[in-house]
């Protein structure tokens, strides 16, 4: 659970979208979208499901917000990180996070936000 303030507060989210991962890596690429607002915030979410998990390395240029592992066998790793400020261009996503370990198991996701 994120929250941010200076979003708008009837529609939220400008934009979202989602992938899977089918292959097995350690680096898990976030989905590009298109960003229609010039004082827009991105969030980058990469989450993994794998025994073996226990960090990630964020690309740069993003900030990070927060990064949840748990333990035992098949748990989740999450990372999220953010723009930090507004998103410059017309799309966003395309970033590459990597897991301490490879896996197929990984979702990611770009949001983007309304401001208010």
């Amino acid at each position: 659970l994120l929250a941010y303030s200076g979003t708008s507060t009837t529609v939220p989210v400008l934009a979202l979208q989602g992938a899977g991962e089918s292959v097995s890596r350690a680096g898990h690429t976030t989905p590009s979208t298109s960003v229609s607002d010039n004082q827009a915030w991105a969030l980058s979410y990469w989450a993994d499901t794998s025994s073996a998990t226990t960090g990630w390395n964020l690309p740069g240029g993003v900030t990070s917000r927060s990064t949840v592992c748990g333990t035992g066998g098949g748990h989740i790793c999450t990372a999220v990180a953010d723009s930090n400020g507004p998103v410059a261009g017309n799309q966003y996503g395309g970033l590459t996070a990597t897991a301490d370990s490879a896996s197929a198991k990984a979702v990611m996701w770009t949001i983007v936000l309304k401001p208010s």
